[in-house]
Formats: structure tokens, sequence, C-alpha cells
């Protein structure tokens, strides 16, 4: 028998592991989850990229509900090892495409599937905890992975200096923050005009 470990355990094992790359000890909520991917409903975008996804909550929301086309590629980027396996194992559509790879790759990411420029990007990555270069490359990659009119939406658990630090990359920046999980989301809305 081949069982798949709890996700709050596989979560909770990470977050003690490695507490910088996941900067919180509970998955982002359904609902909250739910509202992000919403984001993608205005204009049913065919290529999408999602940056530290850990055990998917904001991924199976995208893909729930027919918001994306048989055609529509989801790419999910994950360094932690742990949550790639998680991932593997339990996320099964043929739009999902799963990377054990950085974030600053999503340009070689792109390139290897025969892919263009994303539509939109989601970003769970705990931005203001790395190394300011590493953040600042990450944002250089993203722009210049987006196509004209994309979007990237960054969730964090802190506003800490991330405006400041998005500014440096988009002109456009919006927050609000999503008082219904636990704890509290930032949630950051940047387009490149």
């Amino acid at each position: 028998m081949n069982l798949v470990t709890p996700e709050w355990l596989v979560f909770a094992k990470v977050f003690l592991r490695h507490p910088w790359d996941v900067s919180s000890i509970f998955r982002t909520r359904t609902a909250v989850a739910k509202r992000l991917a919403d984001r993608i409903r205005e204009w049913r975008p065919q290529v999408i990229v999602e940056y530290g996804p850990a055990t998917g909550s904001v991924s199976r929301a995208i893909l729930a509900g027919g918001k994306l086309a048989a055609s529509s590629s989801l790419l999910l980027i994950e360094k932690t090892p742990e949550f790639v396996e998680y991932l593997r194992r339990t996320l099964h559509d043929p739009r999902v495409s799963i990377f054990h790879r950085s974030a600053t790759d999503v340009l070689k990411v792109l390139a290897e599937c025969g892919l263009g420029k994303a539509d939109c990007i989601f970003s769970g990555i705990p931005l203001t905890l790395i190394p300011v270069d590493s953040a600042d490359a990450i944002l250089r990659n993203t722009r210049e992975a987006l196509n004209e009119d994309g979007l990237f939406v960054q969730y964090a658990f802190r506003r800490n200096n991330m405006e400041v630090l998005l500014r440096r990359h988009f002109q456009n920046v919006r927050s609000r923050t999503e008082i219904f999980n636990i704890p509290p989301l930032m949630v950051f809305e940047a387009r490149k005009n």
C-alpha cells in the first residue's frame, strides 16, 4: 500500500526543517486560495506559473472550477524536496508540470516547456526573508517572464519591505490583507505597466 503523508504533517515537518523557506506553520486556507486564484478568471490565461506551491492549496484552487482551458499550462516551481514529492504524489492533472527548481529558473522552465511568456505568476516565496540579491533575481526574472499584460501575485505572511522590493521591478503595485487566513495573509498584485 502506498500511503500519502497527510498534508498538515508534511507542512509542519517542512516548517520545522526550513522555517525561512515556508514562513508559516499553516498552509494557505482553501477560501483564501480560491480568492487568490480568482485573479485569473477575468482573462483565462494559458500559461500560469506558481513559485513555492508547498502542498498545493493555491495550485488546486487554480485548477478547480474550470478556470483553465484544457490547453493551459500550470507550471509549479518548488525547491523543497518534501513538497515536490507531495505534489507529485497528490496532484495529477495533465495541465500541471512540477519542477524541483528555484524560482530564479523561471525563464529556463518556460523555455524547456516550449512556452513563451507567462500570463500570470503566483508566488508564496517569503521574498523579504531571503537575501536581497536572491529576491531581486527572482523579481527580475519574473518581470521578464511575464507577457506585457501579465500579472504577478505575491502572497506573504509579513508585509516587511515587500512593497518597496516589488516597486523596484514593477510600476503598478497594489496590496490587500486577507484577514481570514491564519495568520493573516498580505497579497500584492504587480504589473509591468
